[in-house]
């Protein structure tokens, strides 16, 4: 197969698990907006089923080849195309040490963090929250320490993800 067919076939995939990415950014969006408190935990699990199938796509083994292969060998790429596949590619190398249990029991904590932090402030009462989000960072610390790629600290990791290269170093520097 040649990378023009390896792209349509990559695309295929990226199709379909849009998807279910489009659903749950719906889900999420009803949750924070309108979804009743008595609903939140449903729609939590809903979301992380959507999520453990996304994932599920863009982790299988044909999706993983295709990924690594085209970002080995980016010949024929349109600039767009390798773009893409390089981001593909971080995204994976961050993730591929995760499984799909992993992921829906990371996305079930997170979505019920949520539903507590709503009580919690609606209650003034921040011990209602405390559990679910420390449940949430030890799921993120562990996600961090799968990877293949150390960082000083798992923060720096975590900035990395949003700000590349970023690092507490370099932000104590910046608000100095």
């Amino acid at each position: 197969m040649n990378n023009t067919e390896k792209i349509k076939e990559l695309f295929k995939i990226l199709d379909e698990a849009e998807i279910y990415a489009r659903a749950i950014g719906k889900m999420d969006f009803d949750m924070q907006t309108v979804a009743p408190e008595e609903g939140m935990d449903r729609a939590g699990e809903d979301i992380a089923f959507l999520s453990k199938k996304h994932f599920e796509l863009t982790h299988s083994h044909k999706y993983a080849a295709l990924v690594r292969e085209l970002h080995g060998d980016s010949a024929d790429l349109t600039p767009l195309h390798k773009k893409t596949v390089d981001k593909l590619y971080e995204e994976w190398e961050k993730e591929k040490n995760l499984d799909e249990d992993f992921v829906y029991r990371f996305n079930l904590a997170s979505n019920k963090a949520f539903s507590r932090w709503i009580s919690a402030k609606k209650e003034k009462d921040f011990s209602i929250f405390r559990d679910s989000f420390k449940e949430v960072v030890d799921f993120t610390r562990e996600m961090v320490e799968k990877r293949d790629t150390r960082h000083a600290t798992v923060y720096d990791a975590l900035l990395d993800d949003y700000e590349k290269d970023g690092s507490i170093k370099q932000l104590d520097a910046f608000f100095e």
